[in-house]
């Protein structure tokens, strides 16, 4: 799978639209071995927006297998569950990671 493949599927993925959380950027890096890449997810005004291009000025980034990606933003993988085990890293300790539950519905 390519980046590209690996990003319109993580963008199809998402439950939500809109999310009721304060304006905020997650740059996504996807560690695939054939789908590696930098996306980011954004949170302005409520609207959720998934480009595939990366984002400097983020509040926080992540490092996520693309399959755990969709497996979030679907509701499959809890997002503390997936800190935990090691399947999503972050560049520091934020709550912003957790909009990713609220894009996925739960």
């Amino acid at each position: 799978m390519t980046f590209i493949e690996a990003f319109e599927k993580i963008k199809k993925s998402k439950k939500k639209d809109f999310v009721s959380y304060a304006d905020c950027a997650i740059q996504v890096e996807l560690i695939d071995s054939d789908a590696f890449g930098i996306m980011y997810i954004q949170i302005k005004d409520g609207v959720v927006l998934i480009e595939p291009y990366d984002y400097v000025d983020n509040d926080v980034s992540i490092k996520v297998l693309s399959k755990d990606m969709v497996r979030i933003l679907t509701g499959r993988l809890n997002v503390s569950t997936a800190l935990k085990k090691g399947l999503v890293k972050t560049s520091h300790d934020s709550d912003v990671v957790n909009v990713l539950s609220e894009i996925a519905g739960k």
